[in-house]
């Protein structure tokens, strides 16, 4: 049996994949006005059911008190944290790893970009199972995005949506994930963003 727990964080990491995004870092020590208008669950006080496991905070960079629970989709939870820095992070934990044997480690990935950035391109992650063919890749969308866009978004993608506390989140296989490119969802102020294509190795295609 394995042990401890794995954990992927940082651009190129196997099964990790930090989209399209490049951190800049703001100023503050945790989620504010600004970031609560993107993910709205930043507005609610932390509930014990929102902690992060400690040992992925801190490997993520991210401030424990600002993770909040965004939900769970294809068996995967998902949190949404802020670096000490003011960037946000996506966190998914796959329990014991996507379709992974008894006794095999959970597997932890994380992608942090800066407030303005997920403003207007929202955050993508895609983390691998315990086996080469299977893991998850999701995307989380600034709050405002157009519910129609996601729904045909998410029958494009045969995922999984998951809308709680002002914010959405697509999960899709990393098999369907190649379906991504081009797909355009409207967000706040009648802008739009364009969903990133992955592959299954966790990169983004060009």
């Amino acid at each position: 049996m394995n042990s401890g727990r794995a954990i992927l964080a940082g651009l190129g990491a196997v099964g990790l994949s930090v989209v399209g995004i490049a951190s800049a870092g703001g100023a503050g020590h945790g989620p504010g006005a600004a970031e609560a208008e993107l993910i709205p669950a930043f507005g609610d006080a932390q509930a014990p059911g929102d902690q992060l496991p400690r040992d992925v905070a801190e490997v993520a960079g991210a401030v424990p008190e600002t993770a909040r629970l965004l939900g769970t989709a294809r068996g995967v939870t998902f949190w949404a944290a802020t670096t000490a820095g003011g960037d946000i992070c996506l966190v998914a934990e796959l329990p014991n790893g996507v379709n992974a044997s008894p006794g095999d480690d959970p597997v932890t990935g994380t992608a942090c970009t800066s407030a303005s950035l997920f403003a207007a391109r929202g955050a993508a992650i895609s983390v691998d199972g315990h086996t080469a063919a299977h893991g998850i890749v999701a995307y989380l969308l600034p709050a405002g995005a157009d519910g129609a866009d996601v729904r045909t978004a998410a029958a494009s993608l045969d995922s999984d949506v998951v809308v709680e506390r002002g914010a959405t989140l697509i999960a899709a296989d990393p098999a369907d994930a190649g379906r991504a490119g081009g797909i355009e969802i409207g967000i706040a102020e009648g802008g739009s963003l364009s969903l990133p294509t992955l592959d299954t190795c966790g990169h983004v295609c060009d």
